[in-house]
């Protein structure tokens, strides 16, 4: 019995799950504390929570002034959201979601 289990302890630690990087595989910043996903998505499952958007009232334009905006929004709105994905360079609009 115990080569049983001894054999298959060392089949667990054998079998190595590996993900195959790509051109266009590439570590997200982080903003707040929330993974930052621009014109891009996660390798990885996640639930989606909803969107927030901002009015286009705003006049700001700049990626640089929006992002962190969008986030605490985004927070505020789902506390429990560890990711906001921005679509189509879309600054005025994010999905809240948390990564499996």
């Amino acid at each position: 019995m115990a080569i049983f289990a001894g054999a298959f302890a060392v089949s667990l630690f054998a079998f190595k799950m590996a993900y195959e990087t790509k051109k266009s595989t590439a570590e997200v910043e982080m903003s707040q504390g929330v993974y930052i996903f621009m014109s891009s998505k996660p390798v990885s499952q996640y639930d989606y929570l909803g969107t927030v958007e901002c009015p286009k009232i705003v006049k700001e334009k700049q990626y640089e002034y929006m992002m962190p905006l969008m986030v605490k929004r985004a927070k505020e709105r789902f506390p429990n959201c560890d990711a906001v994905i921005f679509k189509d360079n879309n600054v005025w609009s994010v999905d809240a979601v948390i990564l499996k």
